[in-house]
């Protein structure tokens, strides 16, 4: 992979990561299962900030390629 390709590549992961920051799918047994909205959101909460740390290391290992 020349040097060009791998800056476009990392540019991609790095535009991909950032949507993906943007929008949480959330499983509809893990909403049914919490009667109490509270903890629901905290739940929420706690997959959007590990889905963050994902994508950021993700585009981390991929630039030290």
């Amino acid at each position: 992979m020349s040097s060009v390709e791998r800056k476009l590549y990392i540019r991609q992961i790095e535009q991909i990561c950032e949507e993906g920051k943007q929008s949480l799918t959330i499983p509809s047994l893990l909403i049914n299962e919490t009667t109490d909205d509270v903890e629901l959101g905290k739940l929420v909460r706690e997959m959007m900030v590990k889905k963050i740390e994902d994508c950021e290391k993700h585009v981390e290992y991929m630039k030290s390629l």
